[in-house]
């Protein structure tokens, strides 16, 4: 079954692995994915019934792969787990994500995941609570890198982005947050959508997918080479200067950021939380209301 349906997929999309070998084989591993976790011929896909099933066999194996996709100086942390960026927030909290990509080295933190519950599910007020955090969360974790490279070249500051994927209702995105160089606005811009086909009907979606996540894949390999950039400037200044007694120091990276935004948290920020949604616009990463 598996190899008969990524044989239609190929042939009606003309499918070749003559143009891209790497990304040829990414598809074919989101197929895989597809055809052996989320699809059933027999009824309705198990990803309809709760978070757990539709982070297991759809979302965590997706982003793994774009991970992987990457390179090998990045790991992914599935499951529910602390945002180590947390700990150079100046607020005392703590943060646990649906899923994390982090620098092996470092162990800089440059991708969060949150899956706002099973598939299709309806609840908005979770949905937009998620998205705010995951803003948070992105705010925090562009601290954690501009602290550890505090000294590298300010103008190095605009290249620098980290990336928040959030699974609701029946679509992923993808948002990118960066800051001016100046430090006073941080970005947060939906830079892609795709629609999850988890129904054997829906099967010819799959490549659209896998466009997204090969995507995902190349907008974390940009996010790796600019912390490196940042790492490099950062010695470098340290070196030249190491010498000098005295001499004026740059300004701290980290003391540019000036968002501070508080977590949000369920009891004071749960209710009436749905008129706040932030739907991005097909035509760009705008927001736009529903």
């Amino acid at each position: 079954m598996v190899e008969s349906m990524i044989a239609s997929i190929y042939s009606e999309y003309n499918l070749s692995p003559i143009a891209d070998v790497k990304k040829f084989y990414f598809i074919r591993r989101v197929m895989r994915i597809f055809a052996e976790e989320v699809f059933c011929c027999d009824g309705k896909s198990t990803v309809y019934e709760s978070e757990s099933a539709y982070s297991h066999y759809a979302i965590w194996p997706l982003v793994k792969a774009s991970t992987e996709a990457a390179g090998t100086s990045l790991g992914f942390r599935p499951g529910e787990t602390h945002l180590h960026a947390m700990t150079c927030s100046k607020n005392d909290v703590q943060y646990k994500a649906d899923g994390v990509a982090y620098l092996r080295k470092s162990q800089l933190e440059v991708l969060l995941l949150e899956v706002s519950g099973a598939y299709d599910g309806n609840d908005r007020p979770r949905q937009v609570f998620d998205h705010i955090k995951g803003a948070f969360g992105a705010t925090a974790m562009l601290r954690a890198i501009l602290s550890k490279y505090c000294y590298a070249d300010p103008k190095l500051l605009p290249k620098i982005q980290v990336l928040f994927v959030h699974a609701r209702k029946q679509h992923t995105r993808v948002w990118s947050m960066k800051a001016k160089e100046s430090g006073e606005v941080c970005f947060f811009e939906r830079v892609a959508k795709t629609f999850m086909p988890v129904d054997v009907g829906d099967a010819a979606n799959i490549v659209e997918v896998a466009n997204f996540f090969w995507l995902l894949g190349d907008l974390l390999k940009n996010a790796v080479a600019a912390v490196e950039q940042l790492r490099l400037s950062h010695n470098e200044y340290l070196i030249q200067n190491s010498s000098v007694a005295g001499g004026a120091k740059r300004r701290r990276l980290d003391s540019l950021i000036r968002a501070q935004p508080p977590k949000p948290t369920k009891v004071s920020s749960y209710a009436n939380m749905g008129d706040l949604d932030p739907i991005s616009s097909p035509l760009g990463g705008s927001l736009a209301s529903e």
